[in-house]
Order: C-alpha cells, then sequence, then structure tokens
C-alpha cells in the first residue's frame, strides 16, 4: 500500500570509426580496407519504489505461519531499507573493434567482396562498494568475436541486365546493460515475511521505522516468518558459464536480379538466418531461497540441461 516510484534512466552510446582505403592493381584491382571503431556504452540509472511496498495476505498462511489476520509481506532493500525495489547505477564500458576487407574487381563480370572484423568487449557490473566483486562481470577477447563476411556479383552476360549475387557473413551483437543491471547489483530487492496480528496497517511498519533491516535489529509489527531473501542477489563467481560465448548468428543469401527497363527490375532472393548462440540469465534459487541468476548460453554449458522440482534432469534444445 505504499507504491510510490521515482524514475531516471540515462543510456548513452558514442560511435567513432575511423579507416584508410588504398587499391592495388594485380590479378584485377584490390580495394583495401581498414579501421578502427570506438564504442562507449554507459548507463546511468535511479528508479524504483520512494518507500516500502507493503502486501496484506489477509488469512492465509506461509509455511504454515501466520498471525491471527495471516501475514504481510515489506519489500526492501539493502542499500536503503527505508525504501523498496531500487535500480541505482553508474556505468559505462570501452568496446574496441576493428575490421579489414577487400573489393576485389577479378574482370569485368565478377566482384568478391572479403573481409573480417573483430571486437574487445567488456561487460561491467553494477556493483562499487564491494571490493571482492570484480568491475568487469565478462570479458571477450579480439579472438573471441571474429566475424569473417564473404561475397560476390556477378554479371552473367557482361550487359549490366542480369546479376548474380550471394553472401555469408558471421554476426555478433554486444551485450546489452539490462541484464548485468539486474543480475549484477544494478537491481536491489528483499522481501520480509510477517505475521499479521492486527488490522490497522497503519501500525505495521511503525517499530522498523526506516525500513527493515537485515540483521533483526528493528523488528517490525509481528514476528519474522522468513527473510530477508535476496531477489537480486549478486553472484559472479560460479554463476557465470565458464566458456561463455558471445551471441551469435549467421546469415546466407543469394540471389539473380534482371533489369527489365531503365525504371523496372525483377528479383529472387533467398535467405537464410542462424542463430548460433543466445545469452540468457537462468534463475535459480540458493539454500536461503535467494535468487540467484546464472548467466549461460541455453542449450550449451551450464544451461544444457535444467532440474524440476522432483530433481529429474531434462535437456535443453541450442538457442
Amino acid at each position: 500500500f505504499t507504491n510510490n516510484s521515482v524514475e531516471f534512466d540515462k543510456q548513452t552510446r558514442a560511435y567513432f570509426q575511423t579507416d584508410a582505403t588504398f587499391y592495388v592493381t594485380a590479378a584485377g584491382q584490390h580495394t583495401f580496407k581498414g579501421g578502427v571503431q570506438f564504442d562507449r556504452v554507459g548507463n546511468e540509472v535511479l528508479s524504483g519504489e520512494q518507500k516500502n511496498l507493503v502486501r496484506l495476505q489477509w488469512g492465509s498462511s506461509l509455511s504454515g505461519q501466520r498471525g491471527e489476520y495471516g501475514y504481510y509481506q515489506v519489500r526492501s532493500n539493502g542499500s536503503d531499507p527505508s525504501r523498496g525495489f531500487t535500480t541505482d547505477g553508474s556505468v559505462s564500458t570501452n568496446n574496441i573493434g576493428l575490421f579489414f576487407q577487400d573489393a576485389w574487381t577479378v574482370n569485368n563480370k565478377l566482384t568478391i567482396n572479403a573481409g573480417v572484423r573483430t571486437e574487445q568487449e567488456k561487460v561491467p557490473t553494477y556493483v562499487t562498494s564491494d571490493p571482492t566483486i570484480p568491475e568487469f562481470g565478462v570479458e571477450w577477447g579480439f579472438g573471441k568475436k571474429l566475424a569473417p563476411r564473404l561475397g560476390f556479383a556477378y554479371d552473367l552476360k557482361g550487359d549490366g541486365r542480369w546479376k548474380a549475387y550471394g553472401s555469408w557473413g558471421i554476426f555478433y551483437d554486444i551485450f546489452k546493460l539490462s541484464m548485468p543491471r539486474g543480475s549484477w547489483g544494478g537491481d536491489k530487492w528483499l522481501e520480509y515475511y510477517y505475521t499479521l496480528d492486527t488490522y490497522d496497517y497503519n501500525t505495521l511498519l511503525a517499530p522498523c521505522s526506516g525500513g527493515p533491516k537485515p540483521d533483526n535489529s528493528n523488528p517490525c509489527a509481528g514476528t519474522r516468518i522468513r527473510g530477508p531473501i535476496d531477489f537480486r542477489h549478486v553472484s559472479l563467481e560460479g554463476y557465470i558459464e565458464p566458456d561463455l560465448k558471445p551471441m551469435k548468428s549467421q546469415e546466407v543469401s543469394f540471389g539473380i536480379d534482371h533489369q527489365l527497363s531503365a525504371t523496372m527490375a525483377v528479383g529472387v532472393r533467398y535467405v537464410h538466418k542462424q542463430l548460433d548462440y543466445g545469452i540468457e540469465d537462468v534463475g535459480q534459487l540458493d539454500a536461503d531461497q535467494n535468487e540467484i541468476y546464472l548467466i549461460a548460453n541455453p542449450g550449451f554449458g551450464i544451461a544444457s540441461t535444467v532440474y524440476d522440482v522432483e530433481g529429474n534432469i531434462y535437456t535443453t534444445p541450442p538457442y
């Protein structure tokens, strides 16, 4: 019954690229191009509930425990116990990309384009006050994101009216900051559960002015049944796939175009897209019922199997 919120969320991205081009005439004409890309990604956020969120579970019990009128929940957080769920953080990271390509005009009919791109990427965490938590949760060097590209265009009759073409390439996406924000310290959420021994809801938070503390030094009204349960528990070591792959996809395309007139052309094109690796946060509970997220590639490594409530193991398909 107290769920006012204030929000401020700013995401920034600065992009800079420089390149150089030169020509070589040997076995046709080669146009080489190479360059460097600098990409700065940042997120500054402050949002959430300004006061504790209280939910009354009238006439209900939790694990067989309840007060005269049921039980109630208090939502708080470890940074500011007087508030509920909050998202707070200011992070940034610099990604460096390199690319090289060659447009090879073999003759007046055939052109071949080949190149490779790679980048170095670091994914920041949102925790700055804990020296045991590293600044970056995931780091990929240039060798982890090699992306070759190959394509061709062929003038079938040499008159510029019939063209066959095709291409193949590997593509990598950058790691979106919404995932580390939720799993690595940006979101802050503690939940407490108390017996409901009075129908005067105005008095439920009175004993714990400033919000409930994890050490129970200022207990709220009623008897604590459970908590605090950390629904955004920060865990990196052992909870990130050791061989985590960046999000990777491939694309193959082929086509034929025919120019009917100066203003009209027809064509047929085939495109096949394939997602090789995705990245997801896979939720689970630890022994204290804290919610922990595994950062993994669905269908691979630690996310290749899942367990149901009875302990049965199931194989998950690649994603």
